[in-house]
């Protein structure tokens, strides 16, 4: 009796680190480097994930670079991929590094309990992050966003 649990065991592990095999993996040759969103100025709306596992994001609601109504945000933080699954270690949120002359935007989210972003799609010129977000009150919500590695 003891060897068919024994052999149920060895095969339910193996089972299992099939279904591990089968997750999407991403190139990470590709996904190194600066990306944009093309949404705004250029110059304000980037990320840049490093090889020695730095990310840094930055973002405004400027629409062109000639005008600067809204701050520029930026975040950093240590960054692991794991498969297709981004996981961040923030060490800086939103801060301002350039003050908008009319800045009226809001950049609290306090009711998010848990986010995870994953890569869906990635060539070496497109990325598309697939974000979901969980908060406290609402159902979980899924956004796509893509991102090119040129800002025009």
């Amino acid at each position: 009796m003891s060897k068919y649990i024994y052999i149920l065991l060895i095969l339910f592990i193996i089972s299992c680190s099939n279904e591990d095999n089968n997750l999407p993996t991403i190139e990470m040759e590709k996904f190194y480097g600066k990306w944009y969103t093309r949404k705004g100025c250029e110059d304000q709306n980037f990320m840049i994930f490093s090889e020695n596992g730095i990310y840094s994001n930055r973002y405004s609601f400027n629409e062109t670079c000639a005008t600067n109504e809204s701050n520029t945000f930026e975040s950093t933080a240590n960054y692991t991929v794991i498969r297709n699954e981004i996981n961040y270690d923030f060490l800086t949120i939103g801060e301002v590094i350039i003050e908008g002359s009319n800045d009226n935007t809001a950049t609290t989210v306090t009711d998010i309990n848990y986010s995870q972003e994953r890569v869906i799609e990635l060539t070496d010129e497109i990325m598309v992050i697939e974000t979901e977000i969980r908060h406290d009150y609402r159902e979980t919500r899924y956004y796509t966003t893509t991102f090119y590695r040129s800002p025009n």
